[in-house]
């Protein structure tokens, strides 16, 4: 330090005393004492005359300034003939440690500390760091706890976010042990295991930060090796901390899966009971990933055995989506749910119906369930990080929808048939009379209209585009259907939508024509469109319509046109290319989102009526199709090439192959017949893919879907209410059981929504003292009981300073799209601490 420093430090010691003491062991400052100018101070050496400077500072000169400057260590106060004037005065210390402690403001008390920790408060840098930081109530123990977090450049300087900094440095492979590298030159290595032994419990004669991380994991799930170390339960706090906190998030995972290994946790959960696993389950125990595999197979296994049901699987599911690995296998979850779901409607379904009316009615009502659930399924099982697990799954799912259920619908579908020579049924809304019935009237009376054409878009996919919608505030769909024209192919569904007095396909069946005028493109289409009615129209692109910006372009467009013609084709895109038809189920999904994306796109720009449609609907199984089980095309009286579901030609007859229509019974102009697949079958096609097809006449491929989508101007949402029905008054454990009641039933009629809610138990300054957990509240099931949720937190040491006070148990939920939260509900307890947790401390 330099003179200047000793100067101005000495001034300020003189504006507080008359009389400062200056002792200096080494007498190191002794040649810097002459240099010193301090107004009105005399300064005074003791060289064996402390009877006369005593006489002086008090009798001769009561009232001057003293610096009485000491080349000796201070002596034994017994020893000491000025101890009277020293204690009445101050004493100024110039020595490296007290002078360290000045320049970060802390007082003279903690110089031993400085001294201890010489190496930490030498570097400039952090000594300006932890000035800083001091409060006027600091310990010794925080101030060596902000030590070690300006050393590891911590959060803050709790335990909690030092050990994360040092997991991080331990899960990277810096460090053998980064506790001994980060703290063993500043002395701070014993400082920082007393305080993981106050706070956590942890003890050991030879401490290591690996040792603790395992004995941490054992502590929350004790699998694998005997559990050596008994730790608090501040250890559950802080490993919930520690997978929630995004910045440590790999640390966490990195050294859960090298321990895991280290205690050789998946032979101890191979040993698992079903009823050891449920109550990991019921637990919600997630330290490990092989936790989370166990649990899947095992939810597999059941699902594959038929024994687990709705309710269990519900639950199941539920729990899990609070762990921190679901995310990875949420996929798979939904996989195997969506599979359960479709065994069980399989073996419930019924074909008893009496003719094509009923049966597509029923497949309105119910049988798309099991078209959903099966596409489901499979994009669920595509997505997900380990599709092999679903195999022996995929296997059952597969049989029995195309045993079960596909093949039947298609024997009963068959025999419905027969009763009719012409197509469609009279009694069902056509496609071909979409515009007529659908489009103008809604464009009528200045009400613009959107109409989005999704090319191969069918019936299952639009209920859960529907109940997507009914989701979102202030939108409302509804949903009905119309039967396409056969046969069910692009050409002429995409011609039937527009408004059309005579519809015709080519012979060769590639073109499609309204009134005599081509159909193909959208040039083409917008011409008729506009030819054919007064009203203005615009026919875009997806692409085209989603790229427009808003206010320059997309609300012009709003004034200029009474309707707005937008197609768009992924479905069928993806599904016709023999490359990429296995996607064909992404692709659903894919559709649905971009259909969203446009209904918004379109509502941004003021639009409040939309209509969803498409030109045909389609036929897809996973699995392979052999050429072996697909028939010949017959060999002559064919014009073009035969497509998988249908073929045109002149003189073709009936067969057990194909159902033959002419085209006037089909509504269409010409003079040539079309032959259509029974029930499933596919031709046998060079080049073409097998398992997405459509051109037939099954349900999947004729019904229709028209979704009309509209949007108020006031909020219709609301989410549903939860309340805390159970939670002590008087909470005397560590482990604190809630009980919460979700009030109504998520309903699409209804639109009441699912809420998300952060649950933790704070202080009443507000610090949270618990573990905190994730609950969504989404329960449709109207039994009150089946939407109770039972969750347990755990508190940690630190609520032990908080006795015989209020406790919050606090219910937070976000504030829209942001991070921050706000409390939805609340409820207080009084904590009286354990007697057992006072013996520990003891």
């Amino acid at each position: 330090m330099s003179a200047p420093h000793i100067q101005r430090s000495l001034e300020r010691h003189f504006s507080r005393s008359r009389v400062v003491f200056w002792y200096d062991g080494k007498g190191e400052w002794s040649g810097d004492l002459e240099q010193l100018e301090l107004d009105g101070v005399e300064k005074i050496q003791i060289e064996n005359n402390e009877i006369g400077i005593k006489f002086r500072v008090l009798l001769d000169e009561p009232k001057q300034k003293f610096l009485i400057y000491v080349p000796t260590e201070r002596p034994n106060d017994e020893e000491n003939w000025l101890l009277d004037i020293l204690l009445s005065n101050a004493e100024f210390h110039a020595d490296r440690a007290s002078l360290h402690l000045q320049e970060t403001g802390l007082p003279p008390e903690y110089r031993n500390l400085a001294e201890e920790h010489a190496s930490f408060f030498s570097r400039k840098d952090r000594r300006e760091a932890l000035k800083g930081q001091i409060q006027q109530d600091e310990t010794h123990r925080t101030i060596r706890r902000r030590m070690m977090a300006i050393i590891l450049k911590a959060q803050d300087h709790s335990l909690d976010a030092i050990l994360l900094r040092l997991s991080e440095r331990l899960a990277g492979a810096e460090l053998l042990d980064p506790v001994d590298d980060s703290f063993g030159e500043s002395g701070l290595i014993d400082a920082f295991w007393k305080e993981v032994e106050v706070q956590y419990g942890y003890q050991s004669s030879h401490p290591s930060l690996l040792d603790f991380v395992i004995g941490l994991f054992q502590h929350n799930a004790p699998l694998g090796a005997e559990v050596k170390t008994k730790l608090r339960s501040q250890a559950v706090v802080f490993l919930s901390r520690w997978k929630d906190s995004n910045s440590a998030r790999r640390s966490f995972e990195s050294l859960s899966n090298r321990t895991a290994i280290d205690l050789n946790v998946a032979a101890s959960l191979n040993q698992l009971s079903d009823k050891d696993l449920q109550a990991i389950v019921d637990a919600e125990v997630d330290a490990y990933e092989l936790i989370e595999q166990r649990l899947v197979c095992w939810f597999r296994d059941g699902i594959r055995e038929r024994r687990l049901k709705q309710e269990t699987r519900r639950a199941i599911i539920e729990k899990r989506s609070r762990s921190v690995w679901f995310s990875k296998y949420e996929s798979l979850y939904e996989a195997l749910n969506h599979g359960a779901e479709l065994l069980e409607l399989v073996d419930a379904v019924g074909f008893d119906v009496d003719n094509l009316d009923q049966g597509i009615n029923r497949y309105r009502a119910s049988w798309w369930k099991i078209d959903f659930h099966y596409r489901k399924f499979h994009g669920q099982r595509r997505a997900s990080s380990q599709p092999g697990l679903l195999d022996e799954v995929e296997e059952v799912v597969e049989k029995r929808y195309l045993n079960g259920y596909l093949a039947p619908l298609a024997t009963r579908w068959e025999t419905l048939l027969d009763k009719h020579e012409t197509w469609p049924p009279a009694m069902q809304p056509r496609s071909r009379d979409f515009f007529r019935q659908v489009v103008k009237p809604g464009a009528e009376n200045q009400q613009k209209l959107f109409v989005i054409i999704s090319d191969g878009f069918r019936y299952e996919c639009a209920m859960e585009l529907r109940q997507r919608m009914l989701k979102e505030d202030r939108f409302s769909a509804e949903i009905d259907s119309r039967l396409a024209p056969l046969p069910s192919y692009t050409q002429l569904g995409m011609a039937a939508l527009l408004p059309n007095e005579v519809l015709a396909i080519s012979e060769d069946s590639k073109a499609a024509f309204v009134d005599g005028a081509p159909a193909s493109g959208s040039e083409a289409r917008e011409k008729i469109l506009n030819n054919q009615s007064d009203l203005k129209i615009k026919v875009m692109k997806a692409e085209e319509f989603l790229n427009l910006h808003t206010k320059n372009e997309g609300r012009p467009l709003m004034k200029e046109f009474d309707v707005v013609y937008i197609y768009h084709n992924e479905i069928d895109k993806v599904g016709d290319d023999l490359n990429t038809e296995e996607q064909t189920a992404s692709a659903c999904d894919s559709t649905i989102e971009t259909i969203i994306k446009l209904v918004k796109k379109a509502t941004n720009i003021n639009a409040s009526n939309i209509m969803v449609t498409a030109d045909h609907g389609f036929l897809f199984r996973q699995s392979k199709v052999e050429d072996v089980d697909c028939p010949d095309a017959p060999k002559d009286k064919l014009i073009g090439n035969p497509h998988r579901r249908f073929v045109t030609g002149k003189g073709l007859k009936t067969d057990s192959t194909l159902r033959v229509f002419s085209a006037e019974a089909l509504g269409l102009e010409g003079d040539f017949e079309v032959g259509i697949t029974k029930g499933i079958q596919r031709l046998k096609v060079r080049g073409a893919g097998k398992r997405y097809v459509h051109g037939g006449v099954m349900p999947q491929e004729v019904i229709v879907p028209v979704v009309s989508i509209n949007k108020a101007r006031v909020s219709d949402t609301r989410l549903v209410d939860v309340e805390i029905q159970s939670f002590p008054s008087r909470i005397t454990t560590m482990q604190v059981a809630i009980r919460l009641f979700q009030k109504q039933v998520v309903s699409e009629a209804e639109k009441t929504l699912g809420r998300g809610l952060e649950i933790g138990i704070f202080s009443p300054d507000g610090e949270l003292l618990s573990d905190q957990k994730s609950v969504r509240f989404e329960y449709t099931d109207s039994e009150p009981r089946n939407r109770e949720v039972i969750i347990t937190l755990t508190l940690g040491h630190r609520v032990s300073d908080f006795n015989n006070q209020n406790l919050e148990l606090r219910l937070m939920e976000k504030i829209g799209d942001t991070s921050h939260q706000k409390t939805y509900e609340t409820a207080t307890a009084k904590f009286v601490k354990p007697f057992e947790t006072e013996i520990d401390e003891f």
